[in-house]
């Protein structure tokens, strides 16, 4: 199974059914990871959610959205800090 890129988003945007990508968005998709027209990617916007996308336009990008849970239980996180003992 192959791993699907990941880009993060403002949420604002999310319009409807689409995300409308910013230039570097673009560039980073096209250029850098060579998608094109039908792949598909996941859409993040770092608060939790995320899309599973797919370019639907070679010069006009747009991705067509459906909203995904990250977790459906919550998750507690403990941090530990050990210190030595100093001889």
């Amino acid at each position: 199974m192959s791993q699907l890129q990941r880009i993060t988003i403002h949420p604002s945007q999310l319009q409807a059914t689409e995300i409308l990508l910013t230039p570097q968005q673009k560039h980073y998709l096209l250029r850098v990871l060579r998608l094109r027209e039908g792949d598909k990617f996941i859409a993040m916007d770092g608060k939790g959610k995320w899309w599973l996308s797919q370019l639907e336009h070679w010069r006009r990008i747009a991705a067509e959205a459906a909203e995904q849970s990250v977790c459906s239980k919550n998750v507690e996180l403990i941090l530990l800090r050990y210190l030595p003992k100093v001889i």
